[in-house]
């Protein structure tokens, strides 16, 4: 497994004033093929230190995504063990004892030997969509949804008060689709890394990274969220310098544009939206560079409304972390990089980056080399806590989501 598939590129979508509940999530994989969860035992507070085993299920180490449904429970993306299967598990609407319901089998196209990566985001509709790329050099892209409702027009003749005949009513009633979730649908190209980002409107944009470094963007085009999804259709993203990308993350802003960040070499660069909604982007701009090469990059929206960048730079322990970020919700205003921490270990290693309820960040540090998780919390801006807190047992991957709604098994807490 990489060390570049431990984290699932999705971008965490900040609480609003009718959440009332708020608790970061952690979910992750252990040697033996257990799927486990940490959360915060508060409101902005620390970790679990203990794991709780999710099912008794033997899961691949790889993939592993999470994400947050509409109506704000978790939800985990893992590959059985046994038979490479995608299993889709969210928690329990319900009240009662079980805090998840029984894992759903998405199954996987056939000639799919397995998968080496994967996604969760929300659509137009607010729907889950499940993104995979095929294990293997060929990298097929692979996608699948939750389908919409269906909606049944009936007549019905009511009599208004006030009056003596009736009159004729068409009403629209939502019903469950006959089919859960839409067939795998093989979208064209190939990649090595996906990264997904909700425009302001709900649509998706996609961006790959294939086996060349080559950046690819894609754009859900359809404006019905009862209607089958609509693609643009891949579209290179290589102009002037910019000839090859590591790494690429996507993020929107508090003034809803959507901003792509690709990693090369020891150079981090940028594109932004024109506007808001569009499917236009800037020209590649260098955003920071450095004098040894950035292993690994995070994105993040944060407390005062604007984006936040961490970029791992150099490699062995105590090799830093440079923080840079929006001012004051200025598209084109940021702070200039500077160092927020150090790394701990020797590696290899991958960050990522997730809000408090309040908005402050917590930054995750994965040791590929002892297989720890650990944690540092920002104070603000660039200062964040001296040293890393670990995060319970060892693990071999891990996805960070948010639980906005209380679950039956969260009913009673903090």
């Amino acid at each position: 497994m990489s060390i570049e598939q431990t984290i699932d590129d999705a971008t965490p979508v900040m609480p609003d004033d009718s959440v009332s509940y708020y608790r970061v999530f952690i979910a992750a994989v252990q040697d033996d093929g257990a799927l486990v969860y940490f959360d915060q035992t508060t409101e902005n507070g620390p970790f679990n230190s203990t794991a709780t085993r999710l099912g008794a299920a033997s899961y691949a180490t790889s993939p592993l995504s999470a994400w947050t449904t509409l109506d704000g429970y978790v939800s985990i993306l893992a590959q059985d063990r046994a038979t490479h299967n995608l299993t889709y598990i969210t928690e329990n609407t319900a009240a009662g004892e079980d805090r998840f319901i029984d894992p759903v089998d998405l199954g996987r196209p056939s000639g799919v030997s397995a998968f080496g990566n994967s996604l969760l985001t929300s659509g137009l509709d607010g729907l889950t969509n499940v993104f995979a790329l095929s294990q293997g050099k060929d990298g097929q892209i692979w996608w699948k949804y939750e389908n919409p409702p269906q909606i049944v027009e009936t007549v019905q003749f009511v009599v208004p008060p006030g009056m003596t005949e009736p009159v004729q009513v068409v009403a629209k009633t939502a019903y469950p689709p006959e089919q859960p979730w839409s067939d795998w649908v093989q979208m064209p190209g190939a990649s090595s890394r996906l990264t997904a980002c909700a425009n302001a409107d709900g649509r998706i944009i996609l961006c790959s990274v294939n086996s060349n470094r080559q950046p690819y963007i894609n754009f859900q085009t359809g404006t019905d969220p009862l209607a089958p999804e609509i693609w643009a259709g891949w579209q290179p993203m290589i102009d002037g310098a910019v000839v090859a990308i590591d790494q690429i993350e996507m993020a929107m802003d508090g003034a809803s544009l959507v901003h792509i960040f690709g990693r090369s070499g020891s150079r981090i660069y940028m594109k932004a939206q024109t506007d808001v909604n569009s499917d236009t982007f800037s020209d590649w701009v260098l955003f920071a560079a450095f004098e040894q090469q950035i292993q690994d990059i995070a994105v993040s929206y944060c407390a005062d409304g604007g984006l936040y960048v961490a970029a791992h730079v150099g490699s062995g322990n105590d090799s830093p972390i440079y923080a840079t970020y929006q001012v004051a919700n200025q598209t084109h205003h940021w702070t200039t990089p500077r160092v927020a921490t150090f790394m701990r270990g020797t590696g290899p290693t991958a960050i990522s980056l997730f809000p408090n309820a309040d908005g402050a960040l917590n930054m995750f540090l994965y040791n590929g080399a002892d297989r720890t998780l650990s944690y540092t919390a920002q104070e603000s801006g660039a200062f964040w806590r001296t040293g890393w807190t670990p995060i319970g047992e060892k693990v071999a991957n891990y996805a960070v989501t948010q639980d906005v709604t209380p679950s039956a098994g969260d009913i009673g807490a903090d």
